[in-house]
């Protein structure tokens, strides 16, 4: 063909050879196994189609640029001389042109690079090189993504998306015969064919917002890194100046979208469902959300509304606009790294509120906090940058930073005192219950950290895993039962029967209770008020918990429902439970922070699944159901009003601190 053209249709046997950039303005390899699958299957259904013709992709946009100009200029004399006497001087021109040229892949690259691992899949097969202006490191990843392990993948996130891609090709062509993968070879080669778009005098930037913008792929936060690469945003720089202000960039930009990918830093600041496709797009929306340059005053309101607006690329536009307004300045460079600069001082912050052990589980619960108000994201994202201003005020003084966190927390989100704190009630308080018992987690794991004697610290600071917390359903759930009642419904009774055979104080092969468990929900027996007793003889009743027990104020009040018989449990743990004793509650919690599923079944037995869950209880859960807090550990087979009484007081001693007075 001939790449002087604007547009044309290329096969991959055309660019064999060639040379590939992919620039730094754009987002890396980001095809999920998915994508690749799909095109392996078109790909395959066309090789089984009796239609003719080729298979045609979408549009491959490049810019021609040259490789080596000074090579370039050194040896044009000779090669028009050694073109004069052929009978097709121009297309000899072009020929040889090719070795000084690279191409510039504006739009493109997703395919460009599966379609190079799937010839190198296939045998072994470097169709044209693929260079990545980012992360070089990527060109030999590529050429040699054969022999890449699992831990090579893991160095980055381009690095695993090609990786993934790689073992999905694999995968997808395990059963398939060698003449189905000759055939997808030589199609892949011959038939697949790119629609070529060559940009010539126009911006590459341009070019790539505008063929990308309407995709819903495409982020705020990416075309916000084209705007800041710009190479035309640097016209009073060095062109070293420029390269390395570019590198630094787009290496920072890597850094903070790597770390971002990190469940257990994302979710301290975010919900399970925020879903992000580029997670630094939560940093531009803080910033955008805040006004951190001040354009509301800057602009007339009319202006502001037109180009900014208020659509899903507003916080692109408004990055942009700053870019646009500070680029005309003297002082360009200054300008210009105070835009960046705001980005980095923005992460540099919350990363040090992760890596600090305070800051993480105080600024991380008070999050948490908005989520279960069910607040929203842009809720969230206020609620940190309130604190990012009050940090930069604070800074030189953490302690008095972290006392504002404390008083927002004892007045805004606990607001009660220890008394107020007895009373709380699991039907009248259960979302306020959830926080105090959260918070008495959180402080835990804090206190067990600030022994002075170093001697005994703990080596390695045990953060509470917000991170898991966020991933399950944790509801306040009752210690032992929430009620002894009359268990009148043959349901309730079977099921309180399967727990107390658990517990050992009965058996199953008793012939009456072989009868019982044999009964339909609906069908009914004489003779359960008789167990029931039978077993509860072994539980004094002024020892445990009253449903019905006079205060001192004269009313009365069901003991089972307040904060000491409380704790917080995993939704599906408390489904499996829900009506058992105590002892056998106690038996699904191991069973939970040993990674394992379990139900109860009709022997009374707890019986394991093979599904596994996540191995992860609260630390204050554990230890109430251990008996952690109580000093002469009674039977583990009952919680007693002693148990339930050293339970709250360590609530109120470690909440002191967030208890109002």
């Amino acid at each position: 063909m001939d790449y002087n053209n604007k547009i044309g249709i290329v096969s991959i046997n055309e660019i064999q050879g060639m040379d590939f950039m992919i620039p730094n303005y754009q987002r890396g390899y980001r095809w999920e196994e998915l994508q690749v699958r799909e095109l392996l299957k078109d790909l395959y259904n066309f090789i089984k189609s009796p239609t003719s013709g080729f298979y045609c992709l979408q549009p491959l946009v490049v810019k021609r640029s040259v490789i080596d100009k000074s090579s370039f200029y050194s040896n044009i004399t000779n090669l028009l001389s050694s073109i004069k006497d052929e009978t097709d001087p121009i297309g000899c021109l072009e020929s040889n042109l090719q070795r000084y040229t690279s191409w510039e892949v504006i739009d493109g690259q997703q395919r460009l690079t599966t379609l190079y691992i799937m010839l190198m899949v296939l045998k072994n097969h470097v169709p044209y090189n693929l260079r990545y202006q980012t992360r070089p490191d990527s060109k030999e990843f590529l050429e040699n993504i054969m022999s890449k392990s699992t831990e090579d993948g893991d160095k980055n996130i381009d690095f695993k998306h090609m990786f993934k891609a790689r073992e999905e090709v694999v995968s997808w062509l395990n059963d398939k015969s060698e003449e189905d993968k000759s055939m997808l070879y030589d199609t892949i080669l011959e038939k697949v064919k790119f629609i070529w778009y060559e940009s010539i005098g126009e911006s590459p930037i341009d070019v790539f917002t505008r063929l990308n913008i309407g995709k819903i792929s495409l982020t705020n936060a990416e075309l916000i890194k084209a705007a800041l690469l710009n190479k035309s945003n640097y016209t009073n720089l060095h062109s070293d100046i420029i390269r390395t202000k570019q590198i630094q960039i787009a290496t920072k930009w890597d850094e903070i979208e790597y770390a971002l990918q990190d469940d257990e830093f994302w979710l301290f600041l975010n919900d399970k469902n925020s879903k992000e496709l580029t997670r630094i797009d939560f940093i531009f929306k803080i910033l955008f959300e805040n006004d951190c340059f001040d354009l509301k005053s800057e602009l007339t309101e009319e202006d502001y509304e037109d180009q900014i607006g208020n659509d899903r690329y507003s916080v692109y536009r408004y990055f942009a606009k700053k870019i646009e307004m500070v680029s005309v300045s003297p002082s360009f460079e200054d300008c210009f790294d105070n835009i960046w600069g705001k980005v980095t001082a923005l992460y540099d912050t919350l990363r040090e509120w992760y890596n600090d052990p305070l800051l993480y589980h105080y600024i991380g619960y008070i999050i948490w906090s908005l989520e279960d108000d069910k607040k929203g994201p842009k809720d969230r994202r206020k609620e940190i940058n309130k604190w990012y201003k009050s940090w930069r005020l604070e800074s030189s003084d953490k302690k008095a930073f972290l006392q504002k966190i404390k008083n927002e927390i004892r007045d805004n989100i606990i607001g009660k005192s220890s008394a107020e704190l007895e009373k709380l009630h699991y039907e009248k308080n259960k979302s306020l219950i959830r926080k105090v018992l959260l918070l008495h987690n959180v402080q835990t794991v804090i206190s067990q950290h600030e022994i002075q004697d170093d001697k005994y610290k703990l080596s390695t600071f045990y953060k509470f895993p917000f991170h898991l917390f966020k991933k399950e359903v944790w509801n306040v759930e009752h210690i032992d039962s929430a009620t002894t009642n009359d268990l009148s419904k043959t349901k309730d009774q079977k099921s309180w029967i399967r727990a107390a055979i658990a517990d050992g104080k009965l058996k199953y092969d008793d012939e009456r209770i072989k009868r019982f468990l044999s009964l339909k929900d609906k069908e009914t027996i004489e003779g359960f008020q008789d167990i029931y007793e039978e077993v509860m003889k072994e539980y004094p009743s002024d020892n445990l918990l009253n449903e019905c027990a006079k205060r001192p104020e004269g009313d009365e009040v069901n003991e089972r429902m307040l904060i000491w018989n409380l704790a917080l449990l995993d939704e599906g743990t408390n489904k499996s439970y829900h009506n058992s004793i105590f002892s056998v509650k106690r038996s699904f919690v191991i069973y939970k922070e040993q990674g394992v599923h379990c139900h109860l079944s009709d022997k009374g037995e707890v019986e394991t699944d093979t599904q596994r869950a996540i191995a992860f209880v609260p630390i204050c859960t554990k230890q109430a159901f251990m008996k952690y807090y109580t000093s002469d550990a009674n039977a583990l087979l009952a919680w007693t009003r002693g148990d339930a009484e050293k339970y709250r007081d360590d609530i109120i001693e470690k909440l002191t601190d967030f208890l109002r007075k």
